[in-house]
């Protein structure tokens, strides 16, 4: 996911306060228009674009969550409705969450109790691509993570060629969960490891897929695999290794040049055999 840089944000400030203006003015988002997590997401923005800092908002922890929560949700759900062209859409983030997504911010970037407001440019030109429903937009990831489930086993299937292509369709290329899979395909095949023998039982299955966060440009989603996967070594001729877990597993989708695509895949540890997850 792309975000505006700190510079670029106070470079189109006028444009950018107009569009939180104008999505604030939406009846469809704001019932009240002052509500606390309205004040706090004008407040961000006064401190990002490097005006005073906010005045009157909440230090208290557990209320900013809460407010942080409601205007983030309520900006989710606006945002992938069926509606007029954005020019920006805004989000707002605790530094917990930017380390977990992996952003990062420039060292001036402006928080208020580790809060940041995050700035995306949605769209340059008039014309606008229709906003997916959230019921739409939940089977396409879901779809994702079935087909990146599919497209990692047959990765491992194709050893010792250690650069399918369909894994490019589906990960982010620079992102860790493409990292994690090219690593095991470079790995394996120096080792000699395949799952092509004859007879060789390996084979996977999704069994869960849930979609647990959509935000404008980032989703989260988790699922229930199960992996056997039985390396044979082409060498030693016997087999050399064998993975079986059923396990939860996490998905961290960006929303790049229109699509999604998997940025990060959290996995658990094997709870057999040897403790390097990276044997699968």
């Amino acid at each position: 996911m792309e975000f505006l840089s700190l510079p670029d944000i106070r470079l189109n400030a006028e444009a950018i306060r107009a569009e939180l203006n104008s999505t604030l003015a939406n009846k469809a988002l704001v019932g009240r228009s002052r509500a606390l997590q309205w004040e706090l997401l004008r407040g961000l923005l006064h401190l990002t674009l490097g005006l005073t800092s906010p005045v009157g908002l909440s230090t208290d922890r557990i209320q900013l969550a809460q407010l942080r929560f409601e205007a983030d949700d309520k900006l989710r759900r606006f945002y992938l409705r069926p509606g007029a062209p954005l020019r920006y859409a805004f989000t707002i983030k605790h530094q917990r969450a930017l380390r977990e997504l992996g952003i990062r911010l420039e060292a001036e970037y402006p928080c208020y109790h580790g809060y940041y407001l995050l700035v995306r440019a949605v769209q340059e030109s008039p014309e606008v691509e229709p906003r997916s429903s959230v019921a739409d937009t939940k089977l396409l990831l879901e779809k994702i993570v079935a087909d990146a489930v599919d497209a990692e086993f047959e990765a491992y299937r194709s050893l010792p060629d250690t650069s399918p292509s369909r894994l490019r369709e589906l990960f982010c290329a620079e992102g860790p969960a493409m990292a994690y899979i090219l690593n095991i395909l470079e790995r394996h095949a120096q080792r000699g490891w395949v799952l092509t023998n004859e007879h060789n039982p390996s084979t996977k299955r999704l069994i869960r897929v849930d979609v647990k966060e959509i935000g404008y440009d980032y989703a989260s989603v988790a699922s229930v695999e199960y992996w056997h996967l039985r390396w044979w070594s082409i060498t030693d001729e016997k087999y050399a290794y064998t993975y079986r877990e059923t396990n939860r597993q996490s998905y961290i989708l960006c929303r790049l040049d229109g699509g999604w695509k998997i940025h990060d895949n959290l996995r658990p540890g094997p709870r057999t055999s040897m403790p390097n997850r990276r044997l699968r």
